[in-house]
């Protein structure tokens, strides 16, 4: 198998030089020093093509793709989402403000993040169309704050924490296992419904993420049942939404070639959840693709008070400077140098 199938689709070798859009790699490093991280405009607009004829082909309702501002967020990627009408999943404050500023519209901003701040659950309150509720005091949090803003129309999905592990390349990039700091159990998600009715939130929605770079969606089956489970006891109707998460894997080496195709990890979510929603006479929903054990019995998780404790989020005052123009020539109307500060 060709190596270059690990690269972007338009990597070549010319002259014993590795190209990426017609730009030398080489020379690259040369000019902006390493570490560079360059992206491709040709392959992330492939990636979110092979999503849409996948669900246009395997799932009769709607169905929207996630871009995942944790990968990689800037005004040029938040622009670029809007060309392909993706909705962007952001972390807290930094990320929505990366969003807002590239024109990404309220219904398409949704906010992610096991450790919300009050910050980043005002940013989510004012400018999101939808938070994922990651545990039962960030709901708190929110139905004290959602007072200041009685004119929003923000929506609430519950994460599931399934109690579910998926085969991923390290056991730290599963996140649906029992003792999981992500997510909410099956009796919490019933208090988290009991609290959204007595606050007069509206939930429409629940989620799951059972890992991250795993290679087969059969493990996802068993926590789709569930969630469906859920979904017909809370009684949601025509309109709700489900999403079963991001996570499906890259190759990252010619032993992991050739790679599942995105079109199969679709079809096998699509088909579950068409034949789950059959049997217990739910509507479909709106699918997206881009979590209280006792005590002596679980883990204690202490969150950090910086974006995710997982992974750096995009915090107010951070700055980025992007190439785009110089490595893929895209052209943006606005600033010619930082596109994030």
């Amino acid at each position: 198998m060709d190596r270059l199938y690990l690269f972007p689709v338009t990597a070549k070798i010319e002259n014993d030089q590795l190209r990426i859009a017609g730009h030398n790699l080489a020379a690259l490093a040369d000019r902006y020093q390493t570490p560079l991280y360059v992206y491709d405009r040709a392959t992330l607009d492939s990636a979110v093509s092979d999503y849409k004829s996948a669900l246009a082909s395997f799932y009769p309702e709607v169905g929207s793709v996630t871009y995942a501002g944790k990968a990689f967020l800037c005004l040029a990627l938040a622009q670029w989402t809007q060309f392909h009408d993706l909705t962007v999943d952001c972390t807290g404050e930094g990320e929505i403000a990366i969003a807002v500023a590239g024109g990404v519209p309220r219904e398409r901003i949704l906010v992610h993040g096991v450790n919300k701040s009050v910050d980043d659950l005002n940013a989510a309150l004012h400018h999101a169309g939808t938070i994922v509720v990651d545990n039962l005091t960030e709901l708190e949090r929110i139905s004290t704050q959602v007072d200041r803003y009685t004119s929003t129309h923000v929506s609430l999905w519950l994460r599931l924490l399934p109690g579910l592990a998926v085969a991923t390349h390290h056991t730290h990039t599963q996140t649906g296992q029992h003792d999981s700091k992500f997510g909410m159990t099956r009796e919490e998600i019933w208090q988290a419904v009991q609290i959204s009715k007595s606050a007069n939130l509206r939930v429409n929605g629940i989620h799951f993420h059972q890992g991250s770079n795993f290679r087969d969606p059969e493990p996802l089956i068993p926590a789709i049942e569930l969630a469906l489970d859920l979904a017909k006891e809370i009684g949601f109707k025509d309109e709700w939404h489900f999403c079963p998460g991001g996570g499906w894997g890259a190759a990252y080496h010619e032993d992991e070639l050739p790679h599942p195709s995105i079109q199969s990890y679709v079809r096998g979510i699509a088909e579950a959840v068409i034949e789950g929603c059959r049997q217990r006479g739910l509507a479909l929903p709106a699918c997206i693709w881009n979590r209280g054990a006792t005590l002596w019995r679980g883990r204690e998780w202490q969150f950090i008070a910086w974006g995710r404790s997982n992974g750096g989020a995009a915090k107010p005052g951070c700055r980025q400077t992007a190439v785009w123009r110089t490595i893929l020539g895209m052209r943006f109307t606005g600033r010619d140098t930082p596109v994030c500060r």
